[in-house]
């Protein structure tokens, strides 16, 4: 004879019913307490610490080793468009120089691959979206070293003389600086920028610089997806123009320690771009004024708007 199947105690039962329907619950309230509180809250599936409602992971578990889950064909595709849209002036190695450093040897022929063209998404139109670069109290649309937007904790606006007539002489070296925002290829396919940040492979997307320009579209699958508004060589110049006010430690930064990384939200005193996703589109695309990075060291991990 089959033994009879062992008996469920009526106690445990009811703790069992009562467990389910606490999950049914909270599965049927996150979208709201999501767009009520403007956070992302942990789902059944959640596996990893990410870095302000669902952007870029920023635990330990989400670093340069990450298994890209693009192919090496298309990252390369994904940087030369970056390349195109990039002013290519100076003689600064830039992005398009990793046609050169595509696996596979000669045999492989990246020239030969078409750009990609970029195909517009969900968000504010053109027209409406609040742009990066500067207005009209702001004489250049890509700052520079030194950067013209002015701070209250620069010396340089001094307006006091000074002995031996150098301010005269200082248009001239501000002219002579490299533009922010330029990259060159330092290894592999690890590009440096005018201020000293690191782009290399790593996230899903295969490389960080292609991870950080997917925040220039909107993205309504995400329930909160930071966009910037300006051009890819304008989001790369205003990414130095913060990491450089997080060098100076300025009041307009607050930084946090996470683990191994820092999370750096610097406040750009302008409109830099505008919150976008599921939450984003209900709110209208709320404006953003300030910037969230993250780093390991000069590495990027990851960089995007948001109104927090």
């Amino acid at each position: 004879m089959s033994e009879a199947a062992p008996q469920v105690s009526p106690a445990k039962q009811k703790w069992v019913l009562i467990a389910l329907a606490a999950i049914i619950l909270y599965l049927l309230a996150k979208p709201w307490l999501e767009q009520k509180f403007n956070v992302k809250l942990p789902g059944l599936n959640d596996d990893r610490t990410v870095a302000s409602s669902g952007e870029t992971p920023v635990g330990p578990s989400a670093t340069h080793g990450d298994a890209p889950a693009a192919s090496s064909a298309d990252l390369d595709q994904e940087l030369r468009a970056i390349a195109e849209s990039i002013s290519l002036d100076g003689e600064t190695t830039t992005v398009a120089a990793v046609e050169t450093q595509t696996p596979g040897g000669t045999g492989d022929q990246p020239g030969t691959q078409p750009a990609r063209t970029e195909k517009p998404k969900n968000g504010p139109s053109t027209s409406d979206r609040p742009q990066i670069a500067p207005t009209a109290t702001k004489p250049r649309p890509t700052p520079s070293i030194p950067r013209n937007p002015p701070r209250d904790s620069t010396p340089q606006a001094d307006p006091t003389p000074k002995t031996g007539g150098s301010t005269a002489t200082k248009p001239a070296s501000d002219a002579s600086q490299p533009k922010l925002g330029q990259l060159k290829q330092v290894a592999g396919k690890v590009y440096q920028s005018t201020a000293g940040l690191r782009y290399g492979p790593g996230s899903a997307d295969g490389h960080r610089l292609v991870h950080v320009m997917k925040h220039t579209e909107d993205n309504p699958d995400k329930p909160i997806h930071g966009v910037f508004t300006g051009t890819k060589e304008e989001v790369l110049a205003l990414i130095d123009e913060a990491w450089l006010l997080v060098q100076e430690k300025s009041k307009q930064v607050k930084s946090e320690r996470e683990e191994d990384r820092w999370v750096h939200t610097v406040d750009m005193k302008r409109k830099i771009g505008f919150t976008g996703g599921s939450v984003g589109q209900r709110k209208n695309h709320p404006v953003c004024y300030k910037l969230r990075i993250v780093v390991e060291g000069s590495d990027v991990i990851t960089a995007f708007p948001t109104d927090r």
